[in-house]
């Protein structure tokens, strides 16, 4: 029988297990005398510990093994817990932490009183070399724990700081000076700053602060005199703070200085004498005499060097305002500047943005198509003799405000499309490329892969050889592109790669089928990819070529335009909407709609002096009620520009050019060149001719007119300035507020045209296109139904001298080609002469596809050698849309073909799939069917019949421009169905429909 007694130690206070310490008691232990005696109390567990703990560091092996067990079995244990016990543990760590860090901060405080810490141990008196380490140990652990800060913890430490730091202001502000002290007042009238700086906070603890009216008006009271006596008054104007008129003063000088420095830093930035004269003169005439000792502070308000104003004060002569700046020898020449302002403006560089978003101070911005690096290295190669004068740090310097860099632009839109998707590809190739590890594949842009897969250019040219450019060259091909790329298709050629293009979508829209270019992600292997872009690239040279040659031949003719010249340049705006500020809800389902067609012309200034003769830019711009956009409002437009620029400017022109884009409802049809055929005697010059920028590549300086225009309007309406709802408003605000007449800037003109000034009905029909209309790029008016065209335009000495030389690009060049127009009958009556109740506007569009010089036609453009569009394989017809077409008077059709004509029966049965059968079966052969030029005929489209007007007649092909059901009766579309149909598809001829109302609706006879 084992006896256990429990008893307390007298150190602990707490029951102690005899039995249980017998074993492990520290008397038998050599450091401990040992005790015979049954009552001597045991050791306690706290002695016990540390003995053992003391005779384990003596050992290290033993020491080493009880770590590793005592590691071990922890590791065990712990790795029998479960998630609950886990939870609680690290709740009841917190908690004893937390408790930990109480008992300490009790402590201490206890501590620094002289009392006894919770662990029972007084306070140790420190002798002065023990503080002084104790201090230099606390100074390295405190740099020590700051750098292991986060910025949370950082912020956290400033914060108690700072209060710490306020509590001691506190403390401090409680004391009062001796009551017989009387120390002296310090300029401020205060006795001390200290005292300032409470008088200041008493203050603004009970000022408004948080709302700035409130704080602005009780400061303005205290300042103005309202509520100050006159020597607090005149104390005011001592320390400078005015008073009311004193303020008012102070706001004069402030708009009058801020105006002067406005006017000096835009004069700094021209370079010829007459700004020079006008800077020195307006500093000069702000300059205060030394005696106030105010010169410094004048320069740095206009930002001038001070010694500049010294020397004006010194020289007051007239020799001071006429003496020229003495420029350093190696100074950048002014022609030298001018150039690279120019080149940063070519389109290869830059392009204009048609956006009303992107003006600013009535300027259009134009963005970077390349980086700065890529213009440099462009500049360097077309200008060899100036590299050792232009270094990339001034060519940078020397760009113009108005030239964004290409990070700037946020909204990249209206793109060349075949551009564009040569870049996307070029893009993913690029990514892959740098994924795998093959850099040198890299491609930087479209002009650096049209380099590689050409033959380099000859010395001294700006272009590659004409075989290269027509891919006609033996040497080089896109086989030259493909080697760039054959490592990364040996390696990973089958490897998967995505990549964005622009492709045709159909959607659902009304019940009706559309269709439209939406943004797509391609993906499909490097092999398959490296093969699109080969393809692509075949013909990207010849479009790229063609757009950068119209682009160098207008900075050609607009630079260096001859006398008795005029340089137009013509497209027509995205229409404005009139918008109001304040706008009810139903209002803005109601939008008025606004013509704008800018033509900026260029022609040299009529003066006196010849010597100050200089090429004047003027924007005319005609502001319109009709929304037709076509060849007839270009027509009355180019009429009253050329009579403005005879009668009001007094040009005695001869030459007039035009460049526009290639939009052939407006501008590159046979319409069009009709009306160019008589323009020598419509506007009363010698010659005329019009040139196309490339295709997708029309924005020049028109549309940046465009969007200035638009902007200021649109300012106006939104500030409340003017409110403007119809297009004769609109030219009544422009010609009010944005005409310019001065000829040292871009002049601006506005002309109003109501909707009945433009004659539709002119007798001026072209019986058949011109063959290879996409191809050419320049007309030359010679007389009534005869023209010229040739592919290119050029503006060489030869071509511009009277009578024109030999040409000096003949090798880019073709010579002029002589085409004489059918112009033998009237022009059918069509939707374009018909009434319509709510007419829209035709958006403006360049010509839908590339010609010869361009990329092949995807499957949405116009089949090519004609300048309507066609329908492609892929492309849903713009009939696809339409409903099935009058069904009474496609029976009695059905009928007459069928020869079971029925005039008594006038019922309107279903047009089934029988029924068209029927009409199919009865088809003889379309030879045997005969039709001209502006019958009305019955075509079939996807087993859908429409009645139309014939337009054309190709070979095979006929153009017909189609009705569209509207309920019961037929309508003229808006846009119009032109579509080219076989002639297989043209079922019979018709006779024409008449009108029922005056909303353009149209009903077939019941006996066709």
């Amino acid at each position: 029988m084992v006896l256990s007694i429990r008893m307390r130690s007298f150190n602990r206070k707490k029951p102690c297990d005899v039995a249980e310490r017998e074993n492990d008691s520290p008397e038998n232990d050599e450091d401990t005398p040992s005790t015979s005696s049954a009552h001597t109390p045991s050791t306690s567990s706290a002695r016990w510990a540390r003995n053992r703990r003391e005779k384990l560091k003596q050992d290290p092996e033993a020491r080493k093994k009880f770590l590793a067990s005592e590691a071990a079995r922890q590791r065990e244990r712990r790795a029998k817990r479960t998630e609950k016990q886990r939870e609680r543990d690290r709740e009841t760590g917190r908690i004893r932490q937390q408790r930990y860090e109480k008992r300490l901060s009790e402590g201490a405080v206890e501590s620094a009183k002289g009392k006894c810490t919770t662990q029972g141990k007084k306070s140790k008196v420190l002798t002065r070399t023990e503080k002084k380490k104790k201090t230099e140990y606390n100074r390295i652990k405190q740099q020590e724990r700051r750098a292991r800060m986060n910025p949370q913890q950082k912020r956290r430490a400033r914060e108690i700081d700072a209060k710490r730091r306020s509590e001691k202001r506190k403390e401090n502000q409680g004391k009062q000076c001796p009551v017989n002290s009387t120390p002296p007042r310090t300029s401020s009238g205060f006795i001390s700053k200290s005292a300032q700086r409470m008088a200041f906070k008493r203050l603004w603890e009970r000022f408004p602060i948080n709302d700035p009216e409130k704080f602005a008006s009780i400061v303005e009271d205290f300042v103005s005199g309202k509520h100050t006596t006159p020597r607090k008054q005149a104390a005011l104007q001592r320390r400078g703070i005015g008073v009311l008129s004193a303020k008012r003063t102070l706001q004069l000088g402030k708009c009058m200085t801020d105006s002067v420095k406005r006017r000096v830093q835009e004069l700094k930035k021209k370079k010829d004498s007459a700004s020079l004269k006008e800077r020195r003169l307006l500093v000069r005439a702000n300059l205060i005499s030394k005696k106030y000792r105010m010169q410094s502070h004048l320069a740095k308000q206009l930002d001038v060097r001070p010694n500049y104003l010294s020397e004006l004060s010194k020289s007051l002569d007239e020799d001071m305002m006429s003496k020229s700046r003495k420029r350093r020898s190696d100074a950048t020449s002014m022609e030298v500047i001018n150039e690279i302002q120019s080149f940063y403006r070519l389109p290869k560089v830059s392009r204009e943005l048609p956006y009303m978003r992107t003006v600013k101070q009535q300027t259009q911005r134009r963005v970077m198509e390349v980086s700065i690096d890529q213009a440099y290295t462009m500049w360097k190669e077309e200008h060899p003799d100036h590299v050792t004068v232009v270094s990339r740090s001034l060519f940078q310097k020397l760009r113009p405000e108005n030239v964004l860099l290409q990070h700037r632009n946020k909204l990249n839109q209206c793109l060349c499309e075949y551009c564009t998707d040569i870049l996307l590809k070029l893009e993913s190739l690029n990514r892959a490329a740098q994924v795998y590890e093959m850099p040198d594949i890299k491609v930087k842009n479209k002009y650096e892969l049209i380099g590689l897969s050409m033959c380099p250019k000859n010395d001294g040219d700006n272009y590659a050889k004409p075989d290269c450019i027509n891919r006609s060259c033996p040497e080089c091909g896109t086989e030259k592109l493909r080697n760039r790329f054959t490592p990364l298709i040996a390696a990973h050629g089958d490897s998967m790669v995505q990549w964005r293009k622009w492709a045709l979508q159909t959607y659902e829209h009304n019940g009706k089928t559309k269709a439209k270019k939406v943004l797509i992600t391609q993906r499909k292997t490097i092999s398959e990819l490296v093969e699109e872009l080969l393809n692509e690239t075949e013909t990207l040279a010849k479009h790229v070529f063609v757009a950068n040659w119209q682009q160098d031949m207008f900075t050609e003719i607009s630079t260096k335009l001859p006398q008795n010249w005029a340089l137009l340049v013509l497209d027509f705006a995205e229409n404005y909407g009139c918008l109001s500020q304040d706008e009810i809800q139903s209002a803005h389902w109601a939008t008025q709609q606004v013509t704008v067609h800018p033509i900026v012309g260029y022609y040299n200034c009529v003066h006196s002096d010849a010597t100050q003769s200089h090429i004047v830019q003027e924007a005319m711009v005609f502001i319109s009620e009709d929304l037709g956009h076509d060849f007839h409002a270009v027509h009355h437009f180019e009429e009253v520009a050329v009579k403005h620029l005879k009668e009001s400017r007094g040009l005695p022109l001869e030459h007039i050019v035009e460049y526009t884009d290639g939009c052939g409802c407006q501008y590159k049809s046979r319409g069009p060149f009709g009306d160019i055929s008589y323009a020598t005697e419509d506007y009363g010059v010698d010659d005329f001719e019009r040139l196309y920028f490339g295709s997708r590549h029309g924005k020049g300086p028109s549309d940046g007119v465009s969007g200035v225009v638009k902007s200021a309007v649109r300012r106006a309406v939104v500030s409340r300035r003017a409110v403007i709802n119809t297009a004769e408003e609109m030219y009544t605000y422009c010609k009010e507020e944005l005409s310019r007449e001065s000829c040292k800037g871009q002049r601006r003109t506005f002309f109003f045209v109501r909707r009945n000034e433009i004659q539709r009905e002119r007798k001026r029909e072209v019986k058949k296109p011109v063959a290879g209309t996409r191809a050419f790029h320049a007309i030359k008016c010679v007389s009534p139904g005869v023209i010229k065209t040739r592919l290119l335009g050029c503006f060489c000495e030869g071509c511009i001298s009277s009578p024109p030389t030999n040409c000096a690009n003949a090798t880019y060049v073709n010579p002029w080609q002589r085409q004489v127009l059918k112009m033998d009958r009237e022009i059918p009556t069509s939707h374009e002469n018909q009434p319509s109740e709510e007419p829209s506007p035709n958006d403006t569009a360049e010509e839908l596809s590339p010609g010869a010089d361009e990329p092949p036609p995807d499957a949405d453009e116009p089949s090519p050698g004609a300048d309507k569009p066609s329908p492609g394989a892929d492309e849903p017809s713009p009939g696809a849309d339409k409903p099935s077409p009058d069904e009474e008077s496609i029976e009695d059709l059905f009928r007459q073909l069928q020869g079971e004509r029925d005039e008594s029966d006038e019922s309107e049965p279903d047009l089934d799939a029988s029924l068209t059968n029927q009409v199919q079966n009865h088809k003889t052969d379309y030879e045997d069917k005969q039709w001209r030029i502006g019958d009305w005929v019955l075509a079939e489209y996807k087993g859908m019949y429409y009645p139309g007007i014939v337009k054309q007649i190709v070979g095979d092909e006929t153009e017909i421009d189609c009705l569209e059901k509207a309920g019961k009766f037929w309508k003229w579309p808006d846009p119009a169905d032109l579509l080219w149909y076989e002639s297989h598809k043209v079922v019979r001829t018709l006779s024409a429909p008449f009108p029922i109302s005056n909303r353009g609706q149209f009903k077939f006879a019941a006996e066709l």
